[in-house]
């Protein structure tokens, strides 16, 4: 009978990771008091989320509680997660930079799925989904007097230059990008690396997603995704929008990893 191989990498329960979340949050800060709101306050459609803005980014940040002390605990990391964030960073990536705080390293063991937000508990799933609904708001309020409601700038048409090109062109140019500012010394080589640009939901080539190693530092995969994010728009295009995910391991020996061992061979 041939023993199963093992990973090295450090593994955590989903009942770990609630438990962390609900440590983590002690001594919460973030959640609303009374039914009034501050002049200038959105309130997501649920009524869970509220935020003010300065500007591109998001102000303050506070929740509505519950009576499920884990789901306050998460939608307590998120509120602090998402302060001082460009909105739309936080829309798209504050719930996911929660769950790579919270896991440190490690990969959940047991979660049915693909661990996203809402598998990771349903609180933090519909933390994300009120602060996307809030997009509409936030663009009207901030749109200048006497313009267009709405049309900001990484929702407008892309130029036919960008459209017009391959995907291989198109990776070519950020990759080149990315690792003349590690050849220079201008960004530290984080351990991620370019895998693919698609399309987001208006068919725009604007996704951009990094991978990362299965043992890499999962808590500090959002300061250095934001720093890739910062130099793509910069040096190549500024709409694109970067995501990570965990490197897949393509020799299928290494990839055959069994929890319990073979059953013998008749």
């Amino acid at each position: 009978m041939t023993p199963a191989l093992k990973s090295s990498t450090p593994r955590m329960s989903l009942d770990d990771l609630r438990q962390s979340a609900l440590a983590a949050a002690n001594r919460p800060t973030h959640a609303a008091t009374g039914e009034s709101c501050a002049a200038g306050t959105l309130v997501s459609p649920c009524g869970t989320l509220r935020i003010t803005l300065a500007g591109e980014s998001i102000a303050t940040a506070t929740f509505r509680a519950s009576e499920d002390p884990i789901g306050n605990a998460f939608l307590e990391l998120y509120c602090r997660e998402i302060e001082q964030l460009p909105r739309e960073e936080a829309a798209a990536h504050g719930a996911s930079y929660v769950g790579f705080r919270l896991l440190a390293g490690r990969t959940l063991g047991d979660c049915p799925g693909i661990p996203g937000p809402a598998t990771i508990h349903p609180a933090l799933g519909m933390a994300e989904k009120a602060l996307r609904a809030l997009r509409p708001a936030w663009r009207t309020a901030t749109d200048t007097p006497g313009m267009p409601p709405i049309e900001r700038a990484e929702f407008l048409e892309l130029p036919a230059a960008w459209l017009t090109q391959s995907a291989d062109e198109r990776l070519a140019a950020l990759r080149a990008a990315l690792a003349e500012a590690i050849g220079s010394g201008a960004m530290a080589d984080d351990g991620l690396a370019i895998d693919r640009i698609e399309n987001d939901i208006r068919a725009r080539p604007v996704r951009v997603t990094l991978t990362y190693a299965k043992d890499a530092d999962t808590a500090a995969l959002p300061a250095a995704m934001r720093r890739i994010e910062a130099l793509l728009r910069q040096k190549v295009a500024p709409w694109l929008e970067v995501y990570a995910e965990e490197r897949l391991d393509h020799n299928k020996l290494r990839r055959t990893i069994l929890i319990e061992p073979r059953p013998p061979t008749t």
